[in-house]
């Protein structure tokens, strides 16, 4: 994933990945994000600012938009964004097995958001069937993936107090095993 990332870095910053939008600064709303996201040679740059300033300004139909742009890249996090969108309905009409799809593929990115998302859809069974097994999985794996998340106490609180009580200790172990599986296989055993 780390690699993945510096790729994205890389061919930002040197100006490859405006090859691969194949888009013209026209395309890009004019929008208040202007003032924000300076007219840059760099259209990835321009979609992230873009999405970002749309979200935080509960502009959802410029997010949306935005955040499909790079999603439709492979960027992990725009799936993830979107995912929440599709969750909560904004900006988009409300489809919590849309969202399912989004937030697995941002989770299966190594997304801790997405993987904690994840966790709260199985438990619920929203957007998903219920399973209490892969809840535990999920939320377990935001701790495991990434040892210096803060919200490590919370996720910690969330298993003990909403998850752990509803399994056996061996479904607890098979939980946990699989999640550290998961990890080392980068992944690609998950779910």
């Amino acid at each position: 994933m780390k690699k993945i990332k510096f790729l994205f870095w890389f061919l930002a910053v040197f100006g490859a990945a405006d090859i691969s939008f194949a888009q013209s600064q026209n395309e890009i709303k004019e929008t208040d994000y202007k003032v924000y996201c300076p007219t840059w040679d760099n259209l990835f740059f321009r979609y992230v600012c873009v999405a970002q300033n749309a979200r935080n300004s509960k502009d959802w139909k410029n997010s949306f938009e935005s955040y499909k742009k790079l999603a439709d890249y492979g960027f992990p996090e725009a799936h993830y964004e979107l995912a929440r969108q599709f969750f909560n309905g904004l900006g988009v009409e409300q489809n919590k097995a849309t969202a399912y799809a989004y937030a697995k593929t941002a989770a299966l990115n190594g997304n801790i958001w997405a993987q904690h998302m994840l966790s709260k859809m199985y438990l619920q069974g929203e957007g998903v069937e219920r399973n209490i097994e892969k809840a535990y999985l999920w939320s377990y794996m935001t701790i495991v993936g990434t040892p210096d998340f803060l919200g490590k106490d919370i996720t910690s609180m969330h298993l003990d107090k909403n998850i752990a009580p509803e399994l056996n200790d061996s479904q607890i172990k098979n939980s946990k095993n699989a999640a550290q599986i998961c990890k080392l296989t980068n992944y690609k055993t998950c779910d």
